[in-house]
């Protein structure tokens, strides 16, 4: 999200609101560039707004953009709970983090082999990084140190958002979850 880290949740409920107007996706795209500096093409605008489908926080009907449940709950209330169950239930790999991080604490450096070996093939480490940024935001995970962090489940709220969902192991390496 535009911003870096630490304010992907802040700047997803700004875009949720706009859309929530039922804006064209084009309006979307240069809301989205004329609100957050380093953001100037429209083709990362849309790759923004597009994060905001993945997740089903919006969708597109009759050619404009609008909030979906999740995306009116979570303008409402703010909770990251409702993100992270969209990131558990919509996000490949997220739900498997949670699983290997929750056997033990790691490193990305250690992670990212752990993720191959159930089948992720993600095709560099920006892929992992972006999911555990995100879940960090959500407060899925922690990472404690700066160099070289280690990366660990954050409690009950992550195991609860979890639930009993078992995860896949099956050769992926894209975004969106395939039924």
């Amino acid at each position: 999200m535009p911003g870096g880290s630490g304010t992907y949740l802040k700047v997803l409920r700004e875009i949720l609101v706009e859309a929530a107007k039922g804006r064209t996706q084009e309006q979307m795209a240069n809301f989205i560039v004329r609100r957050y500096r380093g953001v100037v093409s429209q083709k990362a605008a849309k790759s923004y707004l597009y994060v905001t489908i993945v997740l089903g926080l919006t969708e597109i009907r009759m050619g404009l953009t609008k909030t979906t449940d999740s995306g009116d709950e979570f303008v409402r209330t703010k909770k990251s709970e409702v993100i992270a169950k969209s990131l558990i239930e919509r996000i490949d790999g997220v739900a498997e983090i949670l699983d290997l991080l929750s056997e033990e604490p790691m490193r990305i450096g250690l992670l990212a082999p752990a993720m191959a070996g159930r089948g992720f093939d993600w095709r560099t480490p920006s892929q992992l990084r972006y999911r555990l940024r995100w879940m960090e935001e959500c407060n899925l995970v922690r990472r404690v140190g700066l160099a070289r962090p280690v990366y660990f489940v954050m409690g009950d709220e992550a195991r609860t958002s979890l639930g009993n969902r078992a995860p896949k192991s099956k050769n992926r390496s894209g975004t969106a979850k395939s039924s």
